[in-house]
């Protein structure tokens, strides 16, 4: 028997009884029809969620998207009830990049653009 914290479905299903969510409410939440996550809990189908779909759900149940069989470096937030239909989530990455002569130099957690040659 699996362990209910390495099956996705059976994690989706909990989160869902636990929130007071049912399938039919989730799928048009994500943009499916009323039976996609009724059908991909309890027949198997699709195998696994798509990414989108995937990362719907857990910002909508403010979960990690690991516990739906993600990657396990990716964090949902839950989705802000003032968001209008024109509206999407935007990740926020912790990245650097130049667009010009200059490199990003590290100093206590920040970047600072420095020069990488005099001119």
């Amino acid at each position: 028997m699996t362990d209910i914290d390495d099956d996705p479905r059976r994690m989706l299903d909990r989160l869902l009884t636990e929130k007071g969510v049912d399938y039919a409410q989730l799928s048009a939440r994500i943009g499916r029809n009323p039976a996609y996550i009724q059908q991909y809990i309890k027949r198997g189908s699709p195998r696994r969620l798509g990414e989108q779909d995937r990362a719907r759900i857990a910002a909508y149940l403010g979960v990690s998207e690991a516990l739906l069989g993600g990657p396990a470096l990716r964090v949902a937030a839950p989705t802000p009830r003032a968001r209008g239909r024109d509206l999407v989530l935007v990740p926020k990455l912790a990245i650097g990049a130049s667009a010009g002569p200059g490199a990003p130099s590290i100093r206590a957690g920040c970047a600072i653009w420095a020069p990488t040659r005099a001119r």
